[in-house]
């Protein structure tokens, strides 16, 4: 399908088809990885106010992705969200 064919959904103000909706949710699925292993580092150098002010953006992006998901009509996959080596 033509991109200018593909059904448009509104998110945030900004507009998304079918494919730029998944390559949102995956953006956001490696933002989450990323602050998840900047919070383990914060945890281990011992730094309390910096791993907390991680852990609030963490809830923050784990919200954004599931209004992202539910508003887009996307499968959660919560299994990419993993940090294997933290």
């Amino acid at each position: 399908m033509k991109p200018e064919n593909r059904p448009k959904i509104v998110f945030e103000g900004r507009e998304y088809d079918d494919y730029q909706a998944t390559q949102m949710q995956r953006r956001i699925e490696r933002t989450i990885r990323k602050q998840k292993r900047l919070k383990t580092a914060y945890e281990a150098a011992g730094l309390t106010k910096e791993a907390q002010a991680a852990n609030i953006r963490l809830r923050r992006l784990n919200e954004k992705y599931r209004q992202f998901s539910k508003a887009e009509g996307l499968p959660e996959q919560r299994e990419r969200m993993k940090v294997l080596y933290p």
